[in-house]
């Protein structure tokens, strides 16, 4: 008996750190900026909201993020360990001579912010080119 209640309070332990974190996810802010001279481009996600701005110091128009690409982009979100963002390897180098946009991604959560190493716009690290690929499609949304 005392090791079925073992085993139930161990699950419903386990049940409630997995929500927390589920949970925290969606709190997190996220913003993809891209640009050089002549070209802006952020694309911010927060919870159930986007933006896309491409003009340097324009205002935010939220819209709302429908729930299938909320479901992308936070579950590419989770696949990424963001503690090791700030490390990632640029896999092309033509931001360095004016050949594409430089490009970086920033996570916000409640307790830190997590920047990536600055990329090519077009060409992020693999780890994080999921979730660069849905931020990039909300640009077509109405």
């Amino acid at each position: 008996m005392k090791v079925h209640f073992g085993f139930i309070l161990l699950l419903t332990v386990l049940q409630q750190c997995t929500t927390a974190k589920t949970s925290s996810n969606l709190d997190a802010n996220i913003t993809y900026t891209a640009y050089s001279r002549g070209f802006f481009k952020e694309v911010h996600v927060r919870q159930n909201q986007f933006a896309v701005v491409e003009k340097r110091g324009a205002d935010l128009q939220w819209k709302s993020l429908s729930e299938e690409d909320q479901k992308n982009i936070f579950d590419a979100l989770k696949d990424i360990k963001l503690n090791k963002i700030s490390r990632l390897h640029s896999p092309s180098n033509k931001r360095f001579h004016d050949g594409a946009a430089i490009a970086q991604l920033k996570v916000k959560t409640k307790s830190d912010t997590f920047e990536s190493a600055a990329f090519d716009h077009g060409n992020p690290p693999q780890e994080i080119a999921t979730l660069v690929e849905q931020l990039l499609k909300l640009e077509s949304k109405p």
